[in-house]
């Protein structure tokens, strides 16, 4: 059986598009979306993918919500593997790299004017609140801000755009 190739071009995004302006009830609170599917085989965002979809979430005023739990803390060169895509989303959630690859514990990362609107008591964590795994993800960061070191995490350039397709 001959195996075709989808290109994973800009012409995802269209379909972005199409569920922001047809695929809710009531507008969307967000489009997520990974510059790294790591469950799909490591499967970076095709270059200019996340630039496409983002300036529809704001064409739509939706906000960006980046999925950073495999691809952040330098795991693919920058802090932020969106970063490499020259993206700055309205909101990035954290996990992962995030506990030292020791206790789950996650984040996330926003604006005041985007987080501020939730009071004490409005949101909960199955994870929430305990004490080492805080301070496990408040120091792991430290040592990522010496970019000396980051050209050597950076993430391959010679990635294939494509996948296969049965």
């Amino acid at each position: 059986m001959a195996v075709r190739t989808l290109e994973l071009d800009a012409a995802c995004a269209e379909a972005v598009d199409y569920a922001l302006e047809r695929g809710h009830v009531g507008g969307p609170a967000g489009a997520i979306v990974e510059p790294l599917q790591a469950n799909g085989g490591m499967v970076p965002a095709p270059e200019g993918y996340l630039q496409k979809v983002h300036g529809i979430c704001k064409d739509h005023d939706v906000p960006l919500i980046v999925d950073e739990v495999q691809g952040s803390l330098c795991r693919t060169g920058p802090i932020y593997a969106s970063e490499a895509h020259g993206v700055e989303p309205e909101m990035i959630v954290l996990g992962k790299a995030l506990g030292g690859g020791i206790l789950p514990v996650s984040a996330v990362v926003s604006r005041d004017e985007v987080l501020g609107v939730l009071r004490p008591g409005e949101h909960g964590s199955t994870f929430g609140g305990n004490p080492l795994a805080l301070a496990i993800a408040r120091d792991t960061p430290a040592p990522m801000l010496n970019f000396s070191y980051m050209p050597a995490v950076a993430w391959p350039v010679n990635i294939p755009q494509t996948i296969p397709v049965p």
